[in-house]
């Protein structure tokens, strides 16, 4: 989008890694002039998993703290029958995650679940959490089918 001054780029270095040794390798940055205005978080699920679930949602505090919204993209590969139970499972280890105090999850707003706006879509679950004034939006793809 070099119209608009936007630059997508994936495994952009910024921020530090999760074990603060070196930068982080963030899976897609937006920039618009220079400026980080979005990042991408992915991982891949095949079942219930709170440690994997957990490390990556919490990626995203160390590579840009300065954000006010990130996405997390959930590649779902198990079995076409547990979707949406896997699905339920990863909101529930994101509200347990412990996230630093600038990312507290706000467990009076929850999970806003946004999968009823996209009419005829069985294979994809979105949902936006507040942390603070910070949204994620999740997008989990269920790709077993």
């Amino acid at each position: 989008f070099p119209v608009w001054g936007w630059e997508i780029t994936d495994q952009a270095r910024s921020g530090s890694s999760p074990t603060g040794i070196s930068a982080g390798e963030v899976d897609l940055l937006i920039t618009a002039a220079g400026n980080s205005i979005t990042l991408f978080e992915a991982l891949i699920l095949n079942r219930r998993s709170r440690l994997l679930t957990q490390k990556h949602v919490n990626k995203i505090t160390s590579y840009a703290s300065f954000l006010d919204r990130y996405y997390m993209i959930i590649y779902y590969t198990g079995t076409p029958s547990r979707f949406n139970t896997t699905w339920n499972n990863y909101k529930i280890d994101v509200a347990a995650t412990p996230f630093p105090a600038k990312f507290a999850y706000n467990l009076a707003k929850g999970f806003e679940d946004l999968s009823g706006k996209f009419v005829d879509v069985t294979s994809l679950r979105i949902a936006k959490s507040t942390h603070n004034t910070i949204e994620i939006y999740h997008i989990m793809i269920d790709l077993g089918r």
